[in-house]
């Protein structure tokens, strides 16, 4: 007589799943998958049963231990990411070129936004921390903008504009309580994080002008003893570099060269082949497509053109669009509402 043994919960990767039921076959085991789930990127299964033999059960029990031990693994590998909950996220002052006092935040729409790009971002494989909001602080949902983490160092921001520099003591008390060796830049010197730093091919892109000073990619230079190539952002509608230049794994690069001028132009060109280029179109830009966060093969976006999406797949990536209009509002979208940690 066979019994079903319950699985629910346990996910499996296709490749590991293959494996499995490869396995489960040689044993003479009778076998079936149900209620597949297929997950966005790594198209994983979630096994709700399988029908088995009574004589097998302890090679399974322990073929599942495998599996368990290997899904566990993958965890402790996930990418941590930094989010804020937007509760208190609203457009109190105008800072950059899209802000608009007139124009009101729906709170409800924002945070289900926001929820959604955790929820992507989470099936993708990254782990989430959370950071508490503080009232008087609007602007803290985008946490990009905390500080330039180099291993288990945390760059805390100085922000130019008067309006965030509050936020400044709530990071910093965040990253000391986790562990991390926060450093401070000197404070007449202007410089907002991962937004305006980002890292590819073993350097660090930092872009200036806007919001970040020139003088501060010395220091943190200096301070993480990382190369910093420094690139001039051209206008103001791009006021970090995390709006028109993002890196993903294997040293592709989305990017915006109108957003450069022609030194900034052949400084990428120069350190990015052409074949791992992607250039987005001003359409593209617009809706903040460069904004992008990758996780592994997976590259989350607001919602963009079919176009760049098919750009992004002849590379390789799946590309995954979620409204983020509340958020672009502010200026900011997915790669501004988190941070790698």
């Amino acid at each position: 007589m066979k019994k079903t043994f319950e699985l629910k919960g346990h996910i499996l990767d296709s490749l590991i799943l293959s494996k499995l039921l490869d396995k489960i076959e040689e044993l003479g085991v009778e076998a079936y998958a149900a209620e597949v789930k297929v997950g966005a990127k790594r198209k994983d299964f979630s096994v709700a049963n399988l029908s088995l033999k009574p004589m097998i059960m302890k090679k399974w029990i322990k073929l599942c231990k495998l599996q368990k031990f290997r899904a566990q693994k993958r965890c402790d590998m996930a990418e941590k990411i930094l989010m804020c909950p937007p509760l208190y996220f609203d457009i109190k002052y105008s800072i950059n070129p899209w802000m608009n006092t007139d124009i009101r935040i729906d709170a409800k729409k924002a945070f289900e936004q926001w929820q959604n790009l955790k929820s992507i971002l989470q099936d993708a494989g990254a782990e989430i921390k959370i950071i508490d909001p503080q009232e008087d602080v609007p602007d803290m949902v985008f946490t990009a903008n905390a500080a330039l983490i180099y291993k288990n160092k945390a760059i805390i921001s100085r922000f130019k504009y008067k309006e965030r520099k509050k936020e400044e003591k709530y990071f910093f008390d965040w990253f000391n309580e986790n562990g991390y060796e926060t450093l401070i830049l000197p404070e007449n010197i202007s410089f907002e994080g991962a937004g305006d730093a980002l890292y590819l091919n073993e350097k660090i892109f930092a872009g200036y002008v806007p919001r970040t000073d020139i003088s501060a990619h010395t220091c943190i230079s200096e301070l993480l003893n990382i190369p910093v190539t420094s690139i001039e952002l051209a206008t103001n509608s791009f006021y970090h570099i995390d709006t028109c230049f993002c890196p993903l794994s294997g040293g592709y690069l989305i990017y915006y060269p109108q957003a450069f001028d022609s030194y900034g132009n052949k400084v990428i060109e120069a350190n990015v082949p052409e074949e791992k280029r992607i250039k987005v179109t001003e359409e593209e830009a617009s809706k903040f497509s460069c904004n992008a966060v990758n996780v592994g093969k997976t590259v989350v976006t607001n919602l963009t053109t079919e176009r760049f999406t098919k750009e992004l797949e002849k590379k390789g990536f799946f590309h995954i669009q979620t409204d983020l209009s509340e958020f672009i509002k502010s200026g900011g979208s997915a790669k501004c509402l988190t941070l790698k940690i």
